[in-house]
């Protein structure tokens, strides 16, 4: 994914085990994106702007622009902060 190759895991977790556990099998949407969702909070860094997903990046030294995030960027977000299972491991 070209767009997603500066993306920053959760700031606050260290490792894979530290993330937060998604079960989708047999769970409603609403459910299931309540999780994501939490998931999300301690990646800090995503606003909207005019009804768009957008963060903050640095792109230089110092100077922070806003950027868009489209479609793929988020779904590498979204994988970072969490671990997405269809079912419960034992």
């Amino acid at each position: 994914m070209e767009d997603c190759e500066s993306c920053e895991p959760c700031s606050c977790l260290e490792n894979a085990e530290d993330l937060p556990t998604i079960i989708t099998e047999d769970r409603r949407l609403p459910d299931i994106t309540n999780d994501v969702l939490h998931s999300l909070l301690p990646f800090n860094n995503l606003f909207q702007r005019g009804g768009l997903l957008c963060r903050l990046r640095e792109r230089e030294p110092g100077k922070l622009a806003i950027e868009d995030i489209n479609a793929p960027i988020l779904k590498e977000i979204m994988s970072r902060c969490a671990d997405y299972r269809k079912t419960q491991m034992d």
